[in-house]
């Protein structure tokens, strides 16, 4: 049937009559052999349209559920903490058992996105048996689940399609509920007494607590909102807030100073711009943004240079400021924009050079600044090098030469995290050594005094982990997705491309700043991209008519597989995230009700076979309560599980010197000094012991972390920002 016949007959509809040429029409193009099924589809698509569209609004609602609570997860941390997001997933679970049992889907998605799928559900799998031979299994169970939770999202955004008004809806969401967030945050850091919550070291931390993920959220919210100011279908007083909310977006952005954000910010404009089939309009946004907020460039980079809380609030006043005028002007230029290219687009249209003159502008204006650059930079070749010795050898130790940390160097002791995950990729490069077990190798074979928990690269995250099994099977699903994204791109015209383009640009803006950084253990981020990933691929013109036609229900047998996936799911979700509620809980709460605190552990340590944490707090917490008899236990049981954790080797040492055992003291120490042998702590106690001199274990907790929050502050002030840390 040909696409423009098809849509020239839509058209004849009025109030959700089926007018006699459409059915004509459907006789005679579609199905001319097939008179009952023509009568049946044509009575389906068109003669009840309100219906149909009220119908497809329904089945999208879980869809919509998921990116609120992308937001709520957004507002707790970045959902980072597994108190957080364990409860997220669990939900979604549940919804998406109810959504396929209630209102199965027809059948229509497309191959590629089933592929897609696919892979990334076999990748699922491959992480979850990644425990099997994982060195630390229960790092390797929370990994996986937190991939699970990924695949749910987007199971449940791509069940049913969307049309292009409630694929705007998503969209809207996500874009203006970011811009809500950030607003908020902006004008509670303007009221209070006190702002510098919300900073560390003169940089935006709040909502997600870590520098980096703040940064990335306030991108993935930009692209949709830049798709609104562009949207032909929108009024002009709307077209202009969602300039404003861009602008606002991007300004609060420049707040985090983040590196890696601009390199996610480049890569995703490029993304954006190329799918977006206004491109005219778009640019013309984009350079609004971006030139408001070059002309606040000072004001927002200066609040890093705060010296002191007092001086915060002034700075913060001028950068709101700056925010709130360049949000006002973009209004204004947006209601603008919007009334001239009303006037002018049909103008325009009627030219048929005018595009291809467009396009030969926009080429000459790349290549010129192509060559501006080339200018700048001198001889490439040289200007490569020095930017890589930059990045290899100098550490953070340039990083705040500049007047920003835009203009400082390049390093940040990626280099060496990378070098590690290369090597563990080396050690089985097959299926990779599991889920989150970067720590303990990173500790053993590091060259610098930081100790994260994570790659900080989703590919080398991949890679290292999951091996190349893994990372073809991520390779895939992403890839089969896109082919999605590009088929729905073409099939549902230019605003639905536009449409398409938004959503693109905001999972973009998470994958690319993600290669760079550990933004993969945020789920709200993750769970934000994956939903307008998932947008993007499923919207479909045809959704109105086609959403009414309900999928059949599952076969017995087939229901009955399905169910005890749910339920092993569910368990493999709901056990870990209450033992982590318990050891956070027992964390908290130990010194008014020790009892109960380490009655909450021992449920963890039960629940949660495989994780040496609830372990190590019970023995942390014994020390602390002054009982180091009672810690020996749990620590020697925590370290059976959890054989690379030098902390609970030295918590063990401490605590078999303080029963009288110097000698299982000394052994313990002495393998906790070789499995992190940059940290002189472990060392320095061993030297005292052996000595005879006396040891305090609550001295040496307190030096331990007195010492690893110095090196922070002077080497990496992002770790200082959350818990990113393994060196407890």
């Amino acid at each position: 049937m040909g696409g423009k016949g098809w849509r020239g007959e839509r058209s004849r509809i009025r109030g959700g009559r089926l007018t006699p040429g459409v059915y004509r029409f459907a006789r005679r193009e579609a199905w001319p052999d097939s008179r009952l099924v023509v009568e049946n589809a044509a009575f389906v698509v068109f003669s009840a349209p309100p219906v149909a569209r009220q119908r497809q609004l329904v089945l999208v609602l879980p869809g919509l559920i998921v990116v609120a609570g992308g937001l709520l997860l957004a507002v707790d941390d970045g959902g980072f903490p597994a108190t957080a997001w364990y409860p997220a997933a669990l939900f979604a679970l549940v919804l998406l058992t109810i959504v396929a049992l209630a209102a199965p889907p027809a059948g229509l998605a497309p191959r590629t996105l089933v592929l897609g799928l696919c892979a990334y559900g076999l990748f699922t799998a491959l992480a979850f048996a990644s425990i099997a031979w994982a060195d630390a299994p229960g790092e390797a169970w929370q990994a996986a689940n937190r991939i699970f939770l990924y695949g749910l999202v987007l199971l449940l955004v791509t069940l049913q399609p969307w049309n292009r008004d409630t694929g705007a809806a998503a969209v809207g969401l996500a874009g203006f509920g970011t811009a809500l967030i950030a607003v908020t945050i902006l004008v509670g850091g303007v009221v209070s007494d006190d702002p510098s919550d919300l900073f560390l070291g003169g940089r935006l931390a709040e909502p997600a607590g870590y520098l980096n993920a703040t940064a990335n959220l306030w991108l993935i919210g930009f692209w949709p909102t830049l798709y609104f100011a562009t949207r032909r279908a929108s009024a002009g007083w709307f077209r202009g807030l969602a300039l404003a909310a861009a602008v606002v977006l991007l300004q609060l952005d420049l707040l985090s100073q983040s590196r890696g954000a601009v390199i996610a910010f480049a890569a995703s404009a490029l993304v954006f711009v190329i799918l977006t089939p206004r491109r005219w309009p778009a640019l013309f946004a984009l350079a609004v943004t971006i030139g408001l907020t070059a002309l606040a460039f000072g004001p927002l980079v200066e609040v890093r240079d705060a010296a002191s809380a007092a001086d915060l609030g002034p700075a913060l006043d001028d950068a709101a400021r700056a925010v709130a005028l360049s949000a006002a002007a973009a209004f204004v230029l947006g209601l603008v924009a919007t009334l001239v290219g009303h006037r002018a687009e049909p103008e325009l249209a009627r030219r048929a050079w005018v595009p291809r003159a467009g396009n030969i502008a926009l080429a000459a204006l790349a290549l010129a600044g192509i060559v501006a650059i080339l200018v700048a930079i001198g001889n490439p070749s040289d200007w490569v090098n020095a930017r890589w010795d930059d990045f290899k050898n100098s550490g953070y130790s340039q990083v705040e030469s500049g007047r920003t940390r835009f203009t400082g160097g390049l390093g940040s002791n990626r280099y060496d995290f990378y070098r590690v995950a290369l090597d563990q990729f080396e050690e089985k490069p097959v299926f990779g050594v599991g889920g989150d077990n970067f720590a303990d190798a990173y500790l053993l074979h590091r060259r610098t005094l930081e100790a994260p928990r994570h790659p900080h690269s989703l590919a080398f995250r991949v890679l290292s982990q999951h091996g190349l099994v893994g990372a073809l099977l991520f390779v895939v699903a992403l890839g089969a997705i896109f082919a999605a994204v590009l088929r729905a791109r073409r099939l549902c015209g230019p605003d639905g491309g536009a449409l398409v383009a938004g959503a693109v640009g905001a999972f973009a803006a998470f994958f690319f700043h993600a290669l760079v950084d550990w933004l993969w253990a945020f789920p709200a981020l993750g769970v934000l991209a994956f939903a307008m990933l998932g947008v993007a691929a499923r919207i479909d013109d045809r959704a109105d008519g086609l959403s009414a036609a309900r999928g059949r229900p599952l076969p017995l047998v087939a229901r009955a597989v399905v169910g005890i996936v749910v339920v092993a799911a569910a368990v493999s979700l709901a056990i870990p995230g209450i033992a982590a509620r318990y050891t956070t809980s027992a964390y908290q709460d130990f010194q008014d009700d020790p009892a109960t605190a380490l009655d909450r552990l021992d449920r963890a340590a039960d629940l949660n076979p495989l994780s040496d944490e609830p372990l190590v707090a019970k023995g942390v917490i014994e020390q602390r309560l002054g009982r180091p008899g009672q810690a020996v236990a749990p620590l020697r049981e925590a370290i059976d599980r959890r054989p690379g954790n030098w902390f609970a080797h030295l918590e063990l040492g401490l605590a078999e010197e303080a029963t009288g055992h110097p000698r299982a003291a000394l052994r313990s120490l002495r393998k906790a000094a070789r499995l992190n042998p940059r940290q002189p702590l472990a060392a320095e106690t061993f030297r005292r012991i052996r000595s005879g001199r006396p040891i305090d274990a609550a001295a040496v907790e307190q030096e331990l972390y007195r010492g690893l929050q110095d090196r922070l502050q002077a080497t990496d002030p992002d770790a200082a920002s959350h818990s990113e840390t393994d060196e407890r």
